[in-house]
Parts: structure tokens; sequence; C-alpha cells
């Protein structure tokens, strides 16, 4: 089991690695800004007070701002990536209308490649698919 110390440290490491400055990146004692190509996203460590060395790892990545008017096409395109990505990310829409793309791990037992390859695949998909959405649904919905 990883204590939240070694988990700041493995974020730390893989952010140093994805080019950035963790930091300069970190935001509070467990959540870090990321950045891979065109996206950016937060790591947020979630320790469960009520259990030591538990809790949560999330990556979360802000894509875009939902449409006005009519959005059953852009759920319903969401679900079909839902799908593609067969449980290891999902998109989602926030209170605000922004549609993100989250992923998260509980920290009990996880291991530095596990938690590497959360926020690496994490990042790559919404590298991936901010672009390819605004492409598709309009470039005026990016995130600013």
């Amino acid at each position: 089991m990883s204590s939240i110390e070694e988990i700041h440290a493995i974020i730390g490491g893989i952010i140093e690695r994805f080019g950035g400055n963790a930091q300069e990146q970190r935001l509070d004692e467990n959540s870090w800004v990321f950045r891979k190509g065109s996206a950016t996203g937060l790591v947020l460590v979630k320790p469960a007070p009520d259990e030591p060395g538990g809790g949560d790892v999330l990556a979360v990545c802000e894509i875009m701002r939902l449409p006005d008017g009519d959005r059953e096409r852009i759920y319903r395109r969401l679900l079909e990536l839902n799908d593609a990505l067969c449980g290891k990310a999902a998109f989602s829409v926030n209170a605000q209308d922004v549609v993100l793309l989250q992923a998260g791990r509980k920290l009990e037992q996880i291991d530095p490649a596990e938690l590497e390859d959360l926020l690496l695949r994490t990042a790559g998909v919404a590298d991936r698919y901010d672009d390819a959405l605004l492409d598709e649904f309009g470039r005026d919905l990016a995130v600013v």
C-alpha cells in the first residue's frame, strides 16, 4: 500500500515526464494541473479520512462546452465514445454544461505503473477527442 506522500511523489514524477513542472503545476496539497498535447486536466487525490491509506485518485479533463439547443446528438456521441473506451475512462457533463473526461482508481494497493497508466491514458484520450469533438460540434464550444 502506498502512502499519500508516495502517491504525491509518483504524480509529481509523472508530470515531470510529461515535460511539466510538478511544483508549478501543483494547485494545493492534493491536486495538480497536467497537460498533454491540447488537453489540460486535473489530477485529484481524495484521501478517505476514516481509512488510512484509502481514498481515490482521479484524472479529470475539460473537453468542451455543451452546445445550446438540441443536445441529443452530442449526448449520443459521448455515449458511443464511452462504449468504445471499455470502462477505462468516461465522458460526463458537469453542472456548468462542460463535457468532461474522467477516470479514477482506488488508492489502496495502487502501484506507480497503474497510476501512470491512469494519467497517461486519460490525457491521451482527452488529447485525441477534444479536437475531434470540437471539429464535429463547433470550435466555438472550446473551453477557454
